[in-house]
Formats: C-alpha cells, sequence, structure tokens
C-alpha cells in the first residue's frame, strides 16, 4: 500500500512534479497496479517480504516490485500521507536523481518480466512510465541532432532546431550563473530539462560501472527528510 507522497516546503516545480507523480500512481493502480512506492512511508506484507542485493539503488520500488511479480498488487490509499519536510537546494535534488537515474536502469533490467505481455496493464505502465523514462534523455538527443542535421531541408526541422537549441542552452546558463526564471513554465521547462539530464548521466554512470552510490537507511516505518 502507498502512501499519498507530499511536500512542506517545495518550489512549485517541485510541487507540481509529485502532484504529478501521485496521480500517475493512482491511475497505474486502476490499470492493474501502482509501480513502485514512495521510500518514506510503505506498508507490505511481512510475509512477502524478501532480501535485496547489497546494490540495489532503488529499493523502494525494486521490493515492492518483486512483489507485484508475484501476483500481488500494489494500491494507493490517499488519506495515508507521508510529510517530507526538509526543502532541497537544484543541487541536492540534482545530486538525489543522479541515483535515481542509475536506479532506473538498474530495475528496468532486474524486471525485465514486467514486460510480458501477459502482465496486461503493469506491463504497459511498466513500459510507459519506466521504460521510457530510461530511453527518454537518448531521444532527446537523437531528435536534437536531427533536426540541426535536418534544419536546411526544411522550415519545420529549423524551427525545431531553434528552439531545441534555445531551450537547452538557456538552462545550461541558467544553471552556470546560477540564474533563477521567475516564470512558472521556465521554472517547469527546466526542472524537467534537469531531471531527464541527471538519468542520462546516472544511466551512463552505472553502464559504465561508475555508480556506487547507496541510499542511506531509514527507519522501516517513516522518513522525514529525502535520501540523499
Amino acid at each position: 500500500m502507498n502512501s499519498h507522497y507530499c511536500l512542506l516546503d517545495a518550489n512549485s516545480s517541485e510541487s507540481k512534479y509529485w502532484d504529478y507523480q501521485s496521480k500517475i500512481k493512482q491511475s497505474e493502480a486502476k490499470l492493474g497496479s501502482s509501480l513502485g512506492s514512495h521510500g518514506a512511508l510503505y506498508i507490505i506484507r511481512r510475509e512477502l517480504y524478501s532480501p535485496l542485493p547489497a546494490d540495489t539503488i532503488n529499493d523502494d520500488f525494486i521490493l515492492p516490485m518483486n512483489i507485484v511479480a508475484k501476483g500481488y498488487r500494489a494500491d494507493v490509499d490517499t488519506n495515508i500521507r507521508a510529510v517530507e519536510l526538509e526543502a532541497s537546494s537544484n543541487e541536492q535534488d540534482f545530486r538525489r536523481r543522479l541515483r535515481i537515474g542509475a536506479g532506473n536502469y538498474q530495475q528496468l533490467t532486474r524486471l525485465l518480466g514486467l514486460l510480458a505481455p501477459t502482465r496486461g496493464g503493469v506491463a504497459f505502465t511498466f513500459a510507459s512510465g519506466k521504460g521510457l523514462r530510461v530511453l527518454m534523455p537518448f531521444l532527446m538527443i537523437i531528435a536534437a541532432i536531427g533536426s540541426i542535421a535536418l534544419a536546411t531541408s526544411h522550415w519545420f526541422f529549423a524551427c525545431a532546431a531553434v528552439v531545441q537549441v534555445t531551450i537547452y542552452v538557456g538552462i545550461l546558463a541558467c544553471h552556470v550563473f546560477g540564474y533563477e526564471p521567475e516564470s512558472g513554465i521556465i521554472k517547469t521547462i527546466r526542472y524537467l530539462v534537469a531531471g531527464h539530464t541527471a538519468n542520462f548521466i546516472g544511466t551512463l554512470r552505472y553502464i559504465v560501472g561508475l555508480e556506487k552510490g547507496h541510499w542511506s537507511r531509514v527507519s522501516n516505518i517513516s522518513s522525514t527528510s529525502r535520501k540523499e
């Protein structure tokens, strides 16, 4: 059983992201089972617990999904709330998402059986929600390179190239110079691009064996601080 994850003190982009994630989990449950759990608070049956390998990164995903793989279902109860008390900086959030990116690739390789068509809705949500999350940074790079390469052949690709390059260069400049945009739309785009960038770097670090980070161990009942 998953709780509803809330942030006590968050910037608008992060708050929107977690509200969006919570709605996704509720929709996943309707299709068969929610994917993973919020590490701060989730509940499982004692007899379904099984130890994880020591190198597991996203334990709050692999542990419940191992149970789902056995034929059980994970649900969401929005009346159970896990409230995050600690505010995070952009730097802390990026480091956290680097490890999550590495964990996304690891969990995809370790739970490939969930992609089997016989899994029904779980296979669909796992492929679209987790499989595509690993692939998305690579698809974004391919789209940017393709648009630039075809820019002289058609106005559509020229416009696409200008928009993509402008967004990526602008976000990079904000990061280098520490500028915080005021526009809510720009903040959201920056947050999403930063997340995919962290996912890309984290995936590469795991593939080449550089990702050695582990989450700090916390209480089995609850936690009031974000894992770092």
